[in-house]
């Protein structure tokens, strides 16, 4: 069982990721009204919210192989910091050019949840680690449930900076309490050499390239599988295979959410 310390450990990361996503929906019900605002067009507008998708999908692996170098803690830190910069400037915004900077700024920072796993995975026992990656995943969710309410009757009543800025108080409030609460998970963990985690990091891209074409699954699975799950979790796997649309599901929770980090299973 997870003891004590470890218990008050994970509500921290708990709040931090539950107020981090509460954040980012707090701006979702009005992104819409906002662009239109500027002058954007329904195609602007869907090339607005991919660009924070792209930018979520291109960083998250690279930050997290940074945070096998540099620690969990640092990393998460760095990426509120970078949310708490993000949201300022979408509430601040005078043209699109702006809304288009801040909502990449923030796609990029968006690995809180990924290290979260890792960190997760650090300071968890195999027999308590899905349970505890459970109740996070349940943070990110009561995150998203509670913050479109709350940011779509703010921008109804206040207007569309109000929400933004109120999001980017609660990101540098986490950032806070993050800081001050959260200590680092790999302290007694061996950590890459500078030359180690380089490669590692660069080889990121190559990650990507696997990923992106959905006829290379089995090439995915084959390569991450066995070095990132279980005995068990192998066997699941190797059952989905025969079904493609069950084998690219997999592979995306088992690449994105594990791979990535660089979590361990068998540790």
């Amino acid at each position: 069982m997870v003891q004590t310390t470890e218990r008050s450990t994970f509500l921290v990361l708990f709040t931090t990721v539950f107020l981090d996503f509460l954040g980012f929906a707090l701006i979702l019900p009005y992104i819409f009204f906002y662009a239109e605002s500027f002058g954007a067009s329904p195609l602007v507008y869907g090339l607005l919210l991919s660009s924070y998708s792209l930018a979520q999908f291109v960083f998250a692996p690279i930050l997290g192989n940074l945070s096998d170098r540099f620690g969990r803690r640092k990393i998460i830190l760095a990426c509120l910091m970078g949310s708490g910069l993000s949201y300022m400037i979408f509430g601040l915004a005078t043209n699109l050019s702006l809304l288009f900077f801040s909502r990449i700024a923030s796609g990029a920072m968006a690995a809180t949840f990924p290290v979260a796993g890792a960190y997760i995975a650090d300071i968890t026992t195999p027999e308590t680690r899905f349970l505890y990656m459970g109740r996070i995943g349940a943070a990110f969710g009561l995150g998203m449930i509670i913050g479109p309410a709350i940011g779509g009757t703010l921008s109804g009543l206040y207007g569309y900076a109000v929400p933004s800025l109120l999001a980017a108080t609660i990101a540098f409030s986490n950032l806070a309490l993050g800081y001050l609460k959260l200590p680092e998970s790999l302290i007694n963990r061996q950590v890459n050499s500078k030359r180690e985690s380089l490669v590692s990091t660069f080889k990121s891209a190559e990650d990507i390239w696997i990923w992106s074409f959905p006829n290379r699954s089995n090439i995915f699975l084959h390569r991450y599988g066995h070095r990132n799950c279980s005995r068990s979790c192998r066997a699941k796997a190797c059952q989905k295979i025969f079904s493609p649309v069950a084998s690219n599901a997999w592979n995306y929770c088992n690449g994105i959410r594990l791979s990535y980090a660089r979590i361990d299973y068998n540790a």
